[in-house]
């Protein structure tokens, strides 16, 4: 379990905010064992941490050690919240989808909780990622059981934002990939470079830094193995 204050939650996520200051945010239980999405802040790079800050909207989080949730934080100063929810169906018990919020005021509020995909085709959305792109926008990836094949595994999607609009013009990127955590892969100067959705498969869009995708992705072949 994980806990910054006196409360356990589980599935911290570290990022930083536009001031470069140290940011964790985790599912903090709540009494009746459901959990809700919250963030801290460090200004002494961990030293100690802000009163947590709770997502309303997200108290049916589910926790998941591979699709945790997550938060971005945009040089417009919009910060948005993405977490995960359980969607058991017919089709697959497993299955969950992706919402988010937005504030526009450093935290103080909160958007109503919107659906990542509004297509109800999309029943399963998960393992997603998040990422800033060089125009202050945000990207965001997940795997999704909409796809125009039988073989096995998950179409990988991509999103980003475009102003407070949220995330918009979704594209498929692949059509089947292996159901694994994802990783939306960006350069220093936060160019997309790729999507990195199975350690043996690599899903390139740009060439921008490719080498360094291939360095990435032979470091967890040489951890994990093939």
């Amino acid at each position: 379990m994980f806990a910054l204050d006196d409360k356990p939650g589980t599935c911290p996520y570290l990022t930083k905010n536009v001031n470069g200051e140290l940011v964790v945010g985790w599912a903090r239980m709540n009494v009746d064992s459901s959990y809700v999405f919250c963030y801290a802040t460090s200004t002494d790079a961990g030293g100690s941490f802000s009163h947590p800050v709770l997502i309303p909207g997200s108290s049916k989080v589910q926790p998941h050690g591979e699709n945790l949730p997550k938060i971005v934080f945009k040089p417009s100063g919009e910060i948005i919240a993405l977490w995960g929810v359980a969607n058991a169906n017919p089709k697959n018990r497993y299955s969950g989808l992706v919402y988010y919020s937005q504030s526009f005021d450093k935290g103080a509020t909160w958007s109503a909780a919107k659906p990542l995909v509004n297509d109800t085709s999309s029943y399963d959305q998960r393992y997603f990622d998040v990422a800033l792109l060089p125009n202050g926008e945000a990207a965001v990836i997940w795997l999704d059981n909409r796809k125009s094949t039988e073989k096995e595994g998950s179409s990988l999607y991509y999103a980003s934002t475009s102003g407070r609009n949220g995330f918009e013009n979704e594209k498929k990127i692949t059509d089947s990939t292996s159901n694994l955590s994802t990783i939306l892969l960006t350069d220093e100067a936060q160019n997309l470079c790729g999507f990195l959705a199975n350690p043996s498969e690599i899903i390139t869009r740009y060439d921008v830094c490719l080498n360094k995708m291939k360095t990435i992705v032979e470091e967890i072949k040489n951890k994990y193995g093939e």
